[in-house]
């Protein structure tokens, strides 16, 4: 079982690996073929732009890391749109390195289901 903290007052567990409310998994961690260890996907942060500027964020996202490192994760990833300056600041400013050539994919909708078909 992987280490995990509970928010308190809003029933979010965050676990490295899975995210989830009432423990109904959203998220989940893959293995990287080519190191052989799995890493942590971080699959949302937001703070609401109130309450910024107070170390929130920073505290939340090395709250997470501090997860990843007890748990011998490879590493720590997340995706930021690009017109996000401010967060992509905040990641520069805390080490964390961008990927220019991984490109995001995604199945969605039709093709989600086009793919879905004949699945064991």
């Amino acid at each position: 079982m992987t280490a995990s903290a509970r928010t308190q007052n809003s029933g979010l567990s965050l676990r490295c690996g899975k995210a989830s409310r009432s423990d109904t998994p959203c998220s989940s961690s893959f293995i990287l073929r080519f190191r052989g260890a799995p890493d942590c996907f971080l699959d949302d942060l937001f703070v609401r732009p109130s309450s910024r500027q107070h170390g929130i964020g920073t505290a939340l996202l090395k709250h997470v890391a501090g997860i990843a490192w007890r748990e011998k994760y490879f590493c720590m990833r997340w995706e930021v749109l690009d017109w996000n300056k401010p967060a992509i600041e905040f990641y520069n400013n805390l080490g964390a390195v961008f990927l220019e050539e991984w490109k995001p994919s995604i199945l969605i909708g039709d093709a989600l289901e086009a793919a879905a078909k004949g699945a064991v």
